[in-house]
């Protein structure tokens, strides 16, 4: 644990008192494997079990962080099974600010993510007609007029279509020289598969670009979205899915947005598992055939950029020695999808 998280662990009791007044602590647990740079702790009290998180109170504007508590709500009025902070006693915001931190606490959720081998049809179908439902849902938003620069409903340009042409075009030759040169001091497998990495996107990044801008200019439904919905942030409970987790990166984007992170997440390059989940989506919500190509779109520009992402956070000092063995892992997956980009792009 970080001497950070060390300071988040010892204040994390008395926090929790601040939300639940005198219930009983049992247990406070930190939880670790993820990559959001926030720290979460699994609380076990005389009320239930809940997460306690925090983040740096620099880390998003507030009205960002108090719109996705009601969209939170919204979701869970509707049925959808998400974890909405709690308001801490003696006020009304769904937070608490100590030290520079922000803390939320909510519900624990149950179950568990499930692996693509362990995600038979059945649970995929499930999976994806909830992910349609809770789009619809999400269709259906209203926001406060501080929020509504991250929660709108509306027509436009996908979002994310627009970051990911801003960062391809950022990455300039200069830039990339300072990437490869930094990667002299970083450990053997990382710069291994860094220079796998920067190899396929030196081939790979005039088509990828080429394909993003097809959709610059194109207007589409847009509606909050998770943005980051990678396999570990859908629980199962049996067949049945009972939470979705990690809602950080939730803002207005088109669902497509979704589709490709989960998928790619979930099946790699093994695109008859696409076509079933797919389906199953279609099957409660529209998805035209446009929209799969925004999909496929979004899903090959994610391949392309994750690798790049890794990179310039080592560049930056951005990856705590002890993440180095996740983010190899994390990275040879991208680094082996990535080397198939190419010749799929240009058929």
């Amino acid at each position: 644990m970080s001497s950070t998280s060390e300071i988040e662990f010892l204040a994390a009791g008395s926090i929790v008192r601040s939300f639940l007044g005198d219930a009983a602590i049992a247990e406070v647990v930190p939880v670790t494997g993820g990559f959001s740079g926030a720290n979460v702790f699994r609380v076990s009290t005389s009320e239930g079990e809940f997460s306690l998180r925090t983040s740096s109170t620099q880390a998003e504007p507030f009205p960002r962080t108090l719109e996705r508590s009601r969209f939170l709500r919204h979701l869970s009025e509707h049925g959808i099974p998400v974890a909405v902070p709690r308001t801490p006693l003696h006020s009304s915001e769904p937070y608490l600010i100590r030290e520079s931190l922000i803390w939320q606490l909510e519900p624990w959720l149950p179950g568990r993510a499930c692996t693509s081998d362990e995600l038979n049809d059945d649970r995929l179908i499930r999976l994806m007609q909830c992910l349609a439902a809770k789009h619809s849902i999400a269709a259906t938003y209203c926001p406060t007029p501080l929020g509504k620069d991250w929660f709108e409903c509306r027509q436009g340009p996908c979002p994310a279509v627009q970051d990911r042409l801003r960062i391809i075009e950022s990455f300039s030759p200069s830039e990339i020289s300072q990437l490869k040169e930094s990667l002299v001091t970083a450990p053997e497998g990382f710069r291994e598969l860094s220079e796998r990495v920067l190899a396929s996107y030196h081939r790979c990044a005039a088509i990828v670009h080429s394909e993003l801008q097809t959709w610059r200019e194109v207007a589409l439904p847009l509606h909050p979205c998770w943005r980051d919905l990678w396999s570990e942030h859908v629980l199962f409970s049996g067949d049945e899915v009972t939470g979705w987790i990690d809602p950080v990166a939730c803002r207005t984007d088109h669902p497509a947005t979704d589709l490709s992170r989960l998928l790619g997440s979930l099946f790699a390059d093994d695109f008859s598992r696409w076509d079933t989940a797919l389906g199953s989506y279609a099957g409660v919500a529209s998805l035209q055939r446009r929209d799969r190509q925004l999909v496929h779109t979004l899903d090959r520009s994610s391949v392309l950029l994750s690798g790049m992402n890794w990179i310039n956070r080592y560049h930056q000092g951005a990856i705590p020695p002890d993440e180095f063995p996740a983010v190899e892992k994390r990275l040879e997956q991208i680094a082996t999808r990535i080397e198939r980009l190419e010749p799929r792009s240009l058929r």
